[in-house]
């Protein structure tokens, strides 16, 4: 039964064949017609996406074309504007420097003519008062001379009503000399030809009184000319007040008032003309000199005149106490015990009892500062003095 019923099914399969063929072959050529729109379809929308491309990368160049046309253009723009410009500048640059030119040609013109029309009004106006100002400066000056020449005369008569006195202190001054100019009394004294001699003299004095130290170098030269001149004594004694010749050589202490480096090197240098020089009239002048020179070299603690008073010394015939004694005081001041025996030997080396007293006590005196730094020579010294005064 079973094998039947499988031998039917089989013929019934084999019955199906042809049928089932031309069937199958339809179908296949339906489905490859299928595949052919299918992939025409397929290939239609390529091309259409591939024409899309192109025509997107058509935009896209012909964007970057447009923008680099339209950078060109605005470089070309910048370019042509950049160049405008400068070239208006150079035109604008070249039209003001030509205007300047001429403005200034035309100025320098103006300038010139403004300035000679200037000073020609200037010179006008100024010659029209021209005169009269120098003969106002003339008017003046006459004025200041004469007040000066009024002030000079009074100054002379102030003067000569104190012939007679000493104004070497200015503390005793009277009122009618405390008021006397400087200028004044520098003018009398500097005026040889208008006012007398004794009337110069007392004006140095009255500045000497007042420590003016404008006198110095004026002062020094009038001694200078009057240690070259005869000076003769008559003249001091028995003559009018006016006519008297002043003492010039009195007149070197005048510097003594003046405690500067300015005076001490005067002296020194009016002294080294005493000695080198040998004027007329050397003796009136040396022992007052060294004198002087020692009181300043002591007030200002000046020792280098020394040797000059060394010199000096032995050119004085007969020095005198008071000098001795000012230069034993400078000797021990600036440490020369060796001028200060020289003093003792050949000054003081007297017997006592021949001595003044002011002798013996300038021996004595000279004895105590040798004794310091020689006191044999000293013990000796007075042990011989002691027995010429008992032989005697």
């Amino acid at each position: 039964m079973r094998t039947f019923i499988a031998c039917l099914l089989l013929g019934a399969l084999l019955g199906m064949i042809p049928r089932l063929l031309p069937a199958q072959q339809n179908q296949t050529a339906q489905e490859s017609d299928a595949e052919i729109e299918v992939l025409k379809k397929r290939i239609s929308g390529l091309e259409d996406q591939l024409q899309t491309v192109e025509n997107v990368e058509k935009l896209d160049l012909q964007a970057r074309l447009a923008d680099a046309n339209a950078k060109l253009a605005n470089a070309e723009f910048g370019k042509f504007e950049r160049e405008l410009r400068n070239s208006n500048d150079d035109w604008l640059r070249n039209w003001v420097i030509i205007l300047l030119a001429f403005l200034s040609v035309v100025g320098v013109g103006v300038w010139s003519w403004l300035k000679n029309r200037t000073n020609q009004l200037i010179e006008t106006e100024v010659g029209k008062n021209i005169k009269g100002f120098k003969e106002a400066v003339k008017a003046q000056d006459v004025i200041k001379n004469q007040l000066g020449m009024l002030e000079r005369q009074s100054v002379a008569s102030v003067l000569e009503g104190v012939i007679d006195y000493d104004l070497l202190d200015k503390n005793h001054h009277p009122g009618h000399i405390k008021a006397l100019r400087e200028e004044a009394l520098l003018q009398v004294f500097d005026d040889n030809e208008t006012y007398y001699p004794i009337l110069i003299y007392k004006a140095a004095e009255v500045l000497a009184a007042r420590k003016s130290p404008r006198l110095i170098c004026p002062l020094l030269y009038r001694l200078n000319l009057a240690a070259d001149s005869d000076i003769d004594a008559r003249y001091f004694i028995n003559v009018p007040p006016l006519a008297r010749l002043p003492k010039w050589h009195d007149a070197v202490k005048f510097l003594e008032y003046m405690h500067t480096p300015e005076a001490y090197e005067g002296l020194n240098r009016f002294l080294n003309y005493l000695l080198t020089d040998n004027p007329k009239s050397k003796n009136w002048f040396l022992r007052v000199a060294v004198s002087s020179l020692v009181q300043v070299g002591i007030k200002l603690n000046m020792g280098d005149s020394v040797p000059i008073l060394k010199r000096a010394l032995l050119d004085i015939d007969n020095p005198g106490h008071e000098v001795l004694s000012k230069l034993v005081e400078y000797f021990d001041r600036f440490n020369e015990p060796a001028e200060i025996k020289e003093i003792l030997i050949n000054y003081l080396d007297n017997e006592t009892a021949n001595m003044t007293l002011p002798e013996k006590q300038l021996a004595d005196q000279c004895l105590q500062l040798v004794r310091k730094h020689d006191p044999d020579f000293a013990e000796n010294w007075r042990a011989s003095k002691t027995a010429d005064n008992s032989q005697a």
